[in-house]
């Protein structure tokens, strides 16, 4: 059968818990949807490519160290057509397999895998989110190699090639995908910050280090948002970055760093 969203989503459901895995098969999705209209796809290969991009983790989360690995057997046997298979497993080409992808859908896929997540930790450091969001804002963070260290520039820039676009086409394109995903990815603008609060210096927020288990100061995702307040720091300035990974800001913390994470370190960062 042809993916649907609501196959994707039910298949998803099955073996995906995860908040930050559910908000990045979003991120996913909103980007193929908007590869797709670039490519000029009709309003049913829309939803498929859609799909594919939502459903593209589907073994992760059981299997990281052997991640797409069972995915081609299992979504084979739920009835997935065989093409919607190959294009998700070659989302892992040149890290976990060798499936060159070939399609528009395939080399999309490849590159928003990587880029979406460079757009969500962009997006999420500023208080308007992803509503005003440019290229060129993500262009800054994608020379920043420690920041999202996670995302990785070799894939994208290997997608850019594939696709025959600019790194700032791309960055517009997924923009535009993920933007109508806002409200459940973290992205909406932020309410002002109380201005009791103290407003961090850029200095103060390259600084600012909260270590756990590693001493200095003790708290776990669940009190991030307790450990702001206690402090005096302005929400709406922090974001939470863990093991080179943004995860989540302010009081989303709490869900995305989920089911108790052991956190051995992680810092507050900010920026635009």
């Amino acid at each position: 059968m042809k993916l649907t969203l609501p196959e994707a989503e039910r298949l998803l459901a099955t073996t995906t818990t995860d908040p930050r895995l559910i908000v990045h098969a979003l991120n996913v999705r909103g980007c193929l949807e908007a590869f797709a209209r670039h490519f000029g796809q009709p309003p049913e290969e829309v939803e498929r490519w859609g799909a594919v991009g939502y459903l593209h983790d589907y073994d992760y989360q059981r299997f990281p160290s052997e991640h797409l690995a069972h995915t081609e057997v299992e979504l084979r046997a739920e009835g997935v057509e065989e093409a919607d298979i190959r294009a998700i497993l070659s989302h892992g080409w040149m890290l976990v397999n060798d499936v060159t992808p070939q399609t528009d859908l395939e080399k999309s896929l490849y590159c928003a895998d990587e880029l979406s997540g460079l757009v969500w930790a962009t997006a999420l450091m500023r208080p308007s989110g992803i509503s005003d969001l440019e290229p060129r804002s993500v262009v800054k963070k994608f020379k920043d190699k420690k920041f999202a260290a996670k995302c990785s520039r070799d894939v994208i820039r290997r997608s850019e090639e594939l696709l025959g676009l600019e790194l700032a086409e791309a960055i517009a394109i997924c923009i535009d995908g993920m933007r109508p995903y806002a409200g459940r990815t973290g992205l909406l603008p932020r309410p002002a910050a109380d201005s009791e609060k103290h407003h961090l210096t850029q200095q103060e927020r390259e600084n600012m280090t909260i270590k756990y288990q590693g001493k200095e100061t003790e708290t776990s995702a669940a009190n991030v948002a307790a450990f702001l307040e206690e402090n005096g720091v302005a929400a709406n300035e922090a974001v939470i970055e863990l093991d080179g990974e943004i995860v989540a800001a302010n009081a989303a913390a709490g869900t995305l760093l989920h089911n108790g994470a052991e956190l051995n370190a992680f810092r507050i960062v900010s920026g635009g």
